[in-house]
């Protein structure tokens, strides 16, 4: 049986441990990538109107997720009821589990922005006649991702770029 070679002196070669974080930092860079495409295709309306609440995509997933699990469909949210401690509940239990759902994700959102955001996607489903909420969520298509690209690409160009005098 070999024995592991014991050293007179330590090894102090760490050429390992450098290319290792040099993996992990590409790695990242990978995935901080994904999460700017994930993020930066939710769509919205031009104009001068009032922003759009955030959080449209986990709630159509929220609301996807109850009508598969559930097999039943999502009706729309009626109102705010006062639950234990005061705290304000949805009526409707579908409501309530799609408000659950984004409570995990922000602590601070309402059932009053929890049923808009659900009106929205109920809306944008009776809207585009689809079957499943999953349809309103649209998944960028190859040209709109050289747009995006081409777009990063200059912004991290201009903050490279020493400014002209």
């Amino acid at each position: 049986m070999a024995q592991t070679p014991l050293f007179d002196e330590p090894n102090y070669n760490l050429g390992h441990v450098h290319r290792d974080l040099e993996n992990a930092q590409l790695t990242l860079s990978f995935f901080r990538l994904a999460l700017q495409f994930a993020t930066y295709f939710e769509a919205k309306p031009e104009g001068r109107s009032r922003p759009p609440l955030p959080y449209f995509v986990p709630t159509v997933q929220f609301m996807d997720m109850w009508e598969r699990h559930t097999q039943t469909k999502v009706v729309a949210p009626k109102g705010v009821a006062t639950g234990k401690r005061n705290s304000e509940e949805a009526t409707q239990p579908s409501t309530e589990f799609v408000r659950l759902g984004l409570k995990m994700i922000d602590p601070n959102i309402s059932a009053a922005n929890t049923m808009t955001l659900m009106k929205r996607a109920l809306a944008d489903r009776k809207t585009y006649k689809a079957n499943s909420f999953g349809v309103l969520i649209a998944l960028p298509e190859l040209e709109d991702l050289r747009k995006a690209w081409k777009k990063r690409k200059k912004q991290f160009e201009s903050k490279l770029s020493p400014p002209v005098t």
